[in-house]
């Protein structure tokens, strides 16, 4: 028999002894978490301030990465330049060694060009010396005096070839002394000329070595900067992990802490509430639907759910063979000492709102016409994990498992 079916005064019967176990539930919770309690597990606020250091000290190592692979780049151009420097250089030591080479052989030359003038002039004094020997200009006056013209003859010509003679050693003089300047000034200026480059491509090898060494000392310290955050960005991370780690497993050994002292005080309540039932009612007699144990808390309440699957919808009913929608529910949550009327509305008033995504097992959620108003709520079912639901469908259908995503879908509540 149903016992949603029973006389008026089963009911009020069973709403008064709902209140009772509810304000029992309510005192006994309040006596078994003390006001003020000190948590043992860090805040929210902890948490997220470690979160915030977390992602700043990764910025910074960020940051500081970037800047180091931008002086690395920066160093990979001097070290190209410095290259580039040195290898002038290197040419300019090789076309120096040249020059100097090409001086020494002018000096060389010069000095050869030296002794060539030094033999014009001995051959001009030779010259000089037979002309004039004798008395030098009594010479010719002895020759011209001479009785046999064709010996004065012979002796002019003779003056002739000489005069010519000098003349041709002094042109070889001039000309050797031409050659021996022109030699000197060119191997001068050439090793003068590559003596001033080698000293100027030597001073942009210096500038060049110098920066590539001062960019080099910019890495080591950005390096190692870069290593230091780093290391601070992982530390950062870890302890943030730590904390959060820490909080989740906190609260939810806080929440087993409070659905055991819940549960203990919801069995405490129920045994008070069917004490005082079987008293009004005389101590026996009628018929009362009462559910089948299946332990307390959540999981009791979706193994209780559960055991219902494949039974019919029957409207108003709330059990043991058949239900509706919110007869389920409310049969349900009986289980955890959790007292819901009888009217998916209602259900909804009597429970605390949470989102769609922090959706737990053991919510439930809801359905109306007009998702913008409460009251227009038709349909509710249990949540049970994975987007999935347990539910009294409809006339003609059985208790089932469905997806909870359908339309209508206007919130969820947490008894």
């Amino acid at each position: 028999m149903s016992w949603g079916r029973r006389g008026g005064s089963r009911v009020r019967r069973f709403f008064r002894a709902g209140a009772a176990i509810g304000l029992s539930v309510l005192l006994v919770g309040s006596i078994g978490l003390p006001a003020g309690a000190a948590p043992k597990y860090p805040s929210k606020k902890e948490v997220d301030k470690a979160k915030h250091a977390a992602e700043s000290s990764a910025g910074s190592a960020a940051a500081m990465k970037k800047k180091l692979a931008a002086a690395q780049a920066t160093l990979a151009k001097l070290d190209d330049q410095a290259e580039t420097a040195v290898e002038a250089y290197n040419g300019a030591l090789v076309r120096l060694a040249a020059a100097k080479k090409a001086y020494t052989q002018a000096r060389q030359r010069a000095a050869d060009s030296a002794q060539s003038v030094e033999q014009a002039r001995k051959r001009i004094g030779n010259v000089a010396s037979t002309a004039y020997a004798g008395g030098g200009v009594a010479q010719y006056v002895t020759m011209f005096a001479g009785k046999d013209p064709q010996s004065v003859l012979d002796s002019a010509g003779t003056i002739t070839a000489l005069g010519q003679q000098t003349s041709g050693e002094l042109d070889k003089l001039k000309a050797a002394k031409v050659v021996q300047n022109v030699l000197r000034r060119q191997a001068a200026s050439a090793l003068s000329a590559q003596r001033k480059e080698t000293a100027r491509v030597a001073a942009a090898k210096k500038v060049a070595e110098q920066k590539v060494a001062a960019q080099q000392k910019v890495i080591g310290s950005v390096a190692a900067l870069a290593s230091k955050l780093a290391k601070q960005a992982d530390a950062d991370a870890a302890q943030a992990s730590s904390l959060a780690e820490k909080r989740r497993r906190g609260i939810a050994a806080a929440k087993a802490e409070a659905a055991r002292k819940a549960a203990l005080a919801a069995k405490k309540a129920a045994e008070a509430a069917a004490a005082a039932a079987h008293h009004h009612n005389g101590g026996g007699g009628g018929h009362h639907y009462n559910p089948p144990s299946f332990g307390h808390g959540v999981n009791g309440v979706i193994r209780f759910a559960r055991a219902q699957l494949g039974k019919w919808y029957l409207w108003a009913a709330d059990g043991p063979d058949r239900y509706d929608c919110s007869g389920l529910t409310m049969r349900a949550w009986q289980q955890a000492g959790v007292s819901l009327p009888h009217w998916s509305v209602g259900q909804w008033y009597a429970t605390r709102r949470v989102s769609l995504g922090n959706l737990r097992r053991g919510d439930l959620v809801f359905y109306a016409n007009n998702t913008s108003n409460p009251n227009s709520i038709h349909h509710v079912a249990l949540y049970i994990g994975g987007g999935r639901m347990i539910e009294a469908p409809h006339t003609g259908a059985q208790v089932r498992i469905s997806s909870i995503w359908r339309p209508g879908l206007i919130g969820a509540g947490r008894p």
